[in-house]
């Protein structure tokens, strides 16, 4: 065994993927980081009782926190994605 350490490099994959899938990756994580905290937002108003109606107020702020978990899944899947997945170059 070899006590030098190796250079740490880019796995193969990260270093071959499109760049158009980077991007794409990177919006559908915004976008669902701003459903959820729009989610979070509502609930917390919601329990703290700021708004009119508390029980929407908490319905709503679930069902945004759950609507920005499906694309937080779709950026992570694209951020795994495999090279040859970005279409013909």
């Amino acid at each position: 065994m070899s006590t030098q350490a190796t250079p740490s490099t880019p796995s193969p994959a990260a270093a071959e993927r499109p760049v158009r899938i980077t991007v794409l990756a990177g919006v559908n994580a915004l976008e669902g980081l701003a459903l959820a905290l729009g989610g979070v937002y509502m609930l917390v108003m919601g329990l703290l009782g700021k708004l009119e109606s508390t029980q929407q107020a908490e319905t709503v702020g679930i069902t945004l926190v759950a609507l920005g978990a499906i694309p937080l899944i779709a950026a992570r899947g694209l951020d795994l994605c495999a090279a040859g997945a970005g279409g013909p170059r």
